[in-house]
């Protein structure tokens, strides 16, 4: 059975070099934390002095450099409606 979500690899050099693929776009970057939509998720990387060396929105490839203190996957969910909940 063939997977219908996309490949992403993540290489993380010495908290200093972070190689992304899959990214399907960059949603915001600042010096101490970016936000990328990935396939299915958003990936949130947390740290100081981050900096984009590279990014290659067809190919999906990513890579920032800096001090990197944290990544976090957020899942996309479908948000629900208010009166479903109500009326389960």
């Amino acid at each position: 059975m063939e997977s219908l979500e996309k490949k992403q690899t993540l290489t993380l050099e010495n908290r200093q070099k972070l190689t992304l693929s899959g990214v399907l776009k960059v949603d915001s970057v600042s010096p101490a934390s970016l936000a990328l939509s990935l396939h299915g998720c958003k990936l949130m990387i947390v740290g100081s002095a981050l900096e984009v060396k590279r990014f290659d929105q067809g190919a999906g490839l990513f890579e920032v450099t800096g001090r990197i203190d944290a990544l976090k996957y957020i899942d996309r969910r479908e948000p629900e409606n208010l009166l479903k909940k109500i009326f389960k």
